[in-house]
């Protein structure tokens, strides 16, 4: 019967769709790094690339992303952090930091508190979960103004000219 043959045919071409999958995520965090920032008082410039991860975890420190990556989060305070990079998104859950991204930027997420944020470049969505965060957006030409989610407390969103 052609029943057995069909459900053999289903059950390799699962398996082959499994094992592509398997060897993508191989691959992709071959090729990606996580970024771990600690310390205080330190002046860094970290260059990223591809799918890399940059997490930031503290205190009192000037730091510069260059390059192009995945995903930033920001969990110490009182940083001062110059993004020059394309990413996917930002995560902040620290506070007291001041963030200049220059670049492309799909979403920030601001969980933490009292940060303030300038964003010069494209973003899609711009979401708050955290209190007396203050977020400028820097209006060029031919870009579309971010969505703006507030879940948050007392979260400021300005537009401004360049």
């Amino acid at each position: 019967f052609c029943v057995a043959g069909d459900a053999r045919a289903r059950v390799q071409k699962y398996s082959m769709r499994k094992s592509i999958f398997w060897a993508a995520i191989i691959l992709t965090s071959a090729w990606s790094d996580t970024i771990l920032v600690e310390g205080s008082s330190v002046t860094r410039t970290v260059t990223i690339k591809g799918k890399d991860v940059v997490k930031i975890e503290a205190v009192d420190n000037t730091l510069t992303i260059l390059g192009q990556g995945d995903i930033l989060t920001l969990d110490g305070s009182d940083n001062r952090v110059t993004v020059k990079a394309a990413l996917n998104g930002i995560v902040i859950t620290g506070s007291s930091n001041t963030l200049q991204v220059v670049g492309p930027l799909h979403q920030l997420d601001v969980r933490g508190c009292d940060n303030k944020i300038t964003l010069d470049g494209p973003c899609d969505l711009i979401q708050y979960g955290g209190s007396n965060n203050h977020t400028r957006w820097l209006k060029r030409p031919g870009l579309s103004q971010p969505k703006v989610e507030r879940t948050g407390w007392d979260n400021e969103f300005q537009v401004s000219n360049p």
